[in-house]
């Protein structure tokens, strides 16, 4: 895997797109959905990280402070606040993994996702919608 991480690292820095589009194609079975999140705002892959988010904030499982450690607290309040505001607006939820967060982190990561090349589209007051 850190082969691969190099290879999309020095594809970007020095725009060879096909050996970029390449090394994520054989990258994305391969990593975690933390570890998407990660990848894909440090090296622009627009089409992981609204989806990683999103998968990510539906999982069941506790925040650590590993996590913390990794994606920064500001960014795990993020996707505890999504947590929280979706929960809340489904007062018969009792499974996150069964939603859709995109409207949600579209709004709390809105900087992360311009700096990633994510463009966003508004579909309503309450939500937008990825272009």
């Amino acid at each position: 895997m850190p082969e691969w991480i190099s290879v999309l690292k020095l594809s970007t820095m020095w725009h060879f797109q096909k050996i970029r589009e390449f090394a994520i194609q054989k990258m994305a079975p391969l990593v975690g959905v933390d570890e998407k999140v990660i990848l894909a705002q440090k090296y622009r892959i627009t089409e992981w990280l609204l989806p990683a988010l999103d998968k990510w904030t539906q999982q069941s499982t506790s925040i650590t402070h590993k996590d913390v450690d990794r994606m920064g607290l500001d960014f795990i309040l993020k996707i505890v606040e999504a947590r929280d505001q979706y929960m809340k607006s489904c007062s018969k939820c009792s499974n996150r993994d069964r939603h859709d967060y995109t409207n949600i982190l579209s709004n709390l990561f809105q900087s992360e996702l311009k700096d990633a090349g994510v463009k966003i589209v508004p579909v309503s007051v309450f939500g937008t919608r990825r272009a």
